[in-house]
């Protein structure tokens, strides 16, 4: 699931970081890009995997929660 989203996710961050401005310019010593890259792509990434984990860790609360003989 946080692999698909990424995959859908990955695609909107490359367009908000073209319209933001928050690209990688080419020119300078060590650039190595012809055309203006986008910089956002870790965005796509981390969002999912955070979400994956803060339902993983509610789901493991929870669980444990229900087991507690309280």
């Amino acid at each position: 699931m946080t692999a698909l989203l990424s995959v859908l996710l990955t695609p909107l961050a490359g367009r908000l970081a073209m319209r933001v401005g928050v690209v990688d310019r080419p020119g300078g010593r060590r650039r190595v890009h012809v055309r203006e890259v986008p910089r956002l792509g870790g965005v796509a990434i981390f969002f999912p995997l955070m979400a994956a984990a803060g339902l993983a860790f509610w789901a493991i609360t929870g669980e444990q929660a229900h087991l507690d003989p309280q």
